[in-house]
């Protein structure tokens, strides 16, 4: 009986150890994007970054409202993002530049085909008139 006992053990620990190497699915790919926001070759910090994941059309500067988030960028203008999904997203940027004393906007899209794959840009601003 106990060379049963043994071998329903070993067994048991052989499936135990199968079971936990195997691949789950469904878990994320996670990525970083991150920008700095320039104006004349400067980075320009503390600026609005409105946030559009998978959607291949600009979403213009008008709406607000059609943004999925917003976020600041740094003092230095700087700013990361993590896990972008797959597709375009869009970036639209709003703030001051003190070097010029004038509102600033700017845009950027980001086309995510490589979930893993980190990347950079600048995002470009421009004054509004």
């Amino acid at each position: 009986m106990s060379i049963v006992k043994s071998l329903l053990f070993v067994l048991l620990c052989c499936l135990l150890m199968a079971g936990s190497c195997s691949k789950e699915e469904g878990i994320p790919q996670f990525n970083r994007t991150c920008i700095v926001t320039q104006h004349h070759e400067r980075p320009v910090g503390n600026i609005a970054v409105y946030v559009r994941f998978g959607n291949p059309v600009f979403p213009g500067f008008h709406d607000l409202s059609v943004f999925d988030t917003m976020l600041v960028t740094d003092a230095d203008g700087h700013l990361c993002i993590p896990n972008l999904p797959e597709g375009k997203t869009w970036l639209v940027g709003f703030g001051y530049d003190e070097a010029v004393q004038d509102s600033v906007k700017g845009s950027v899209s980001i086309l995510v085909q490589h979930p893993k794959q980190d990347r950079d840009t600048i995002m470009y601003v421009t004054e509004i008139h």
